[in-house]
């Protein structure tokens, strides 16, 4: 698949974002999340699919991913009404709570749209398909 080299990074607490020079953001959630770390993820996500013009592809890591709150769910729910909205989600992991959290996911988005992978390369192959509209 090849190496992606990161040209924007953050971290909002042990939460990691970055994007990549193939323009797919990664998010690594590590951990539960509460109502003021989803606000500044949120703002974190927000900036960068401002940074380039484009379909927005997110790739999102779940395999230390933790409880969220109902608020936290709330505001991670807001993300799918941006006018930035990715066009692919690609969640993947293999950690119990990665499926359902993207079950909520999915429940909040076009399932055409998002997908859950046990294999990050697999994640990374659908998202780089071509993007139907």
């Amino acid at each position: 698949m090849g190496t992606q080299t990161i040209i924007q990074e953050y971290y909002v607490d042990r939460h990691h974002y970055c994007l990549t020079d193939d323009y797919i953001i990664c998010v690594t959630l590590n951990g539960e999340v509460d109502y003021e770390q989803a606000l500044r993820c949120k703002a974190v996500s927000t900036k960068l699919h401002t940074m380039f013009e484009g379909p927005k592809r997110v790739l999102v890591d779940l395999n230390k991913a933790g409880k969220q709150s109902a608020e936290a769910r709330k505001v991670f729910a807001e993300l799918t009404d941006l006018g930035a909205r990715p066009v692919k989600v690609a969640l993947w992991g293999l950690h119990p709570v990665a499926r359902i959290i993207a079950s909520f996911f999915a429940g909040i988005t076009d399932n055409k749209k998002s997908k859950f992978f046990s294999d990050k390369e697999k994640a990374l192959s659908w998202l780089k398909e071509k993007i139907e509209p």
